[in-house]
């Protein structure tokens, strides 16, 4: 069996080339080029760019947040990472940025750091994940890995294998009208994928089709709808195991309910006290609700128990 290359998670054995970086180095803002290719990976955040404006007039350029990332290459700075605060810069009047520069020897090469820093920075939304699945369909180290494509799209952008095949079918069905209303977030992927497989006619119900609901950006869990199957010669056994199955689905779906308004008390009340979008991001509870959902409880609501 081929070797998985996990270049987020293998630690010390990361097969990711930082491009021999050199850091701390000041430039005209006017020397830095946009490389179209990243620039589209990503969608820029316009409240985002506020409050980076906002930092910049009152603090100048943030030093904690490392200088703006370029490849250099051909005597050319391309910018991989950083185009906000690349605008910001340039709608505040700021002229030089400190840069952190970069040598890779490919596209690939220097696609696989831009993405690791922001997947370790954030969570992809639904049309950031189509971008990106879209992309690496089309990279050679992707075509040519031996392994589960799926799996290795799915540790490249931090999401599990089912995900990763679900944006991949979705790249591969979906019309350019329906990719444009996930990307202007008009309508997630996941409704998407779903309505591609009900045409192909699947519309058999499955457990796993819960962590789906979750994981749809759309604004609300999708229905989990339980259909009534029809009389069969089936034994006790397995009219046993079906209601089994059933009650650990209602169970599941009312886990749902209670999480996502836990989650949305949880998040308002957090707004309410004046803190960002970011600063939630990086609250320790809300990391643990992503690493887990099924096990997680919120500690205010475990303390009222």
């Amino acid at each position: 069996m081929a070797g998985k290359l996990n270049f987020l998670t293998a630690g010390t054995n990361l097969p990711l080339a930082d491009g021999n970086v050199k850091t701390s180095k000041m430039v005209l803002i006017e020397k830095i080029e946009e490389y179209e290719k990243f620039k589209d990976l990503f969608s820029m955040d316009l409240e985002v760019l506020e409050r980076i404006k906002v930092s910049l007039k009152d603090k100048g350029f943030d030093e904690k947040q490392g200088g703006l990332h370029v490849w250099k290459k051909e005597g050319h700075l391309f910018l991989i990472d950083g185009y906000t605060r690349l605008r910001a810069c340039k709608e505040v009047g700021i002229t030089m940025v400190p840069i952190s520069e970069h040598c890779f020897e490919s596209e690939e090469e220097a696609y696989k750091y831009a993405i690791s820093l922001q997947v370790n920075r954030r969570n992809l939304d639904s049309a950031n994940l189509l971008k990106n699945v879209s992309f690496l369909l089309g990279t050679d180290f992707i075509q040519n890995y031996q392994g589960s494509k799926a799996e290795l799209i799915g540790d490249t952008l931090g999401v599990c294998k089912r995900t990763a095949q679900r944006y991949m079918s979705v790249v591969k069905n979906a019309s350019d009208e329906e990719k444009e209303l996930i990307d202007d977030g008009q309508i997630s992927s996941y409704k998407v994928y779903k309505d591609h497989h009900k045409k192909e006619g699947n519309t058999s119900l499955k457990v796993d089709d819960l962590t789906d609901s979750l994981e749809d950006d759309s604004g609300n869990p999708a229905p989990i709808l339980i259909r009534e199957r029809k009389k069969s010669s089936k034994s006790k056994y397995e009219e046993e195991q079906e209601k089994r199955d059933a009650k650990k689905v209602a169970e599941n779906r009312a886990y749902i309910k209670d999480l996502v308004r836990s989650c949305v008390t949880f998040i308002l009340g957090k707004v309410e006290e004046g803190f960002s979008s970011n600063e939630i991001e990086q609250d320790e509870e809300v990391k643990q609700l992503l690493e887990n959902p099924f096990d997680f409880r919120f500690r205010k609501e475990t303390n009222n128990d």
